[in-house]
């Protein structure tokens, strides 16, 4: 890959397999291969999509919406990157992908949100099960929550000076920490910021 400092934009719909697949034939082309793949993405809430608190809130715009860019989009991402992840020469290689607390099915204790947690608990499903395909390569596949994050995501739920509220650069500050340190053994881990693991 690119010296650290170094930034190439490449253009990536991950709604779009097609994309994708130029997005990582750019990067082969540019750069050779890549060595970790950190995928920040996600969606809640639209300007016509929000987060359910009934069941009768529930459409099917918002379920194919968030497991379009929640779900299928890491999942794609995996499948055109990942080939040039298994030949890359740092050890371990990584795929870390940004899921949420709100996608462990054992930690949901107050519902709501079906469209979200659906997608992320799919996410995290994919994720782990990638972990074990790969395992054999030495491909590191982490499922990683950012904490509640003063972005558009979060904003009308949480204020942004609320405790326990990051900034930005705080989370990916944080995130980077984890993925870059990671070794064999946090394989199919789901972590928080701070690599405190989460229940599935």
């Amino acid at each position: 890959g690119a010296s650290v400092g170094a930034a190439t934009g490449i253009p990536c719909d991950l709604t779009s397999e097609a994309s994708i697949q130029a997005a990582a034939a750019a990067v082969k082309a540019e750069m050779g291969g890549v060595d970790i793949v950190f995928n920040a993405t996600g969606v809640l809430h639209s300007d016509t999509v929000k987060p359910e608190k009934a069941l009768r809130q529930l459409t099917v715009e918002a379920m194919e919406w968030n497991w379009r860019v929640n779900t299928l989009g890491p999942a794609l991402l995996a499948k055109h990157f990942v080939p040039m992840l298994v030949k890359s020469e740092r050890k371990p290689p990584v795929f870390a992908s940004l899921t949420a607390r709100v996608g462990s099915i054992a930690d949901n204790s107050i519902g709501g949100w079906y469209a979200y947690r659906s997608a992320k608990a799919g996410q995290n499903q994919f994720l782990k099960t990638l972990s074990l395909e790969h395992k054999r390569h030495g491909l590191v596949v982490l499922s990683l929550h950012p904490g509640t994050v003063a972005t558009g995501l979060s904003a009308p739920f949480r204020k942004p000076d609320a405790p326990g509220v990051f900034t930005a650069e705080y989370s990916a500050e944080m995130l980077v920490k984890v993925f870059m340190e990671a070794t064999v053994e946090d394989n199919g881990g789901f972590y928080d910021y701070a690599k405190k693991p989460i229940v599935w």
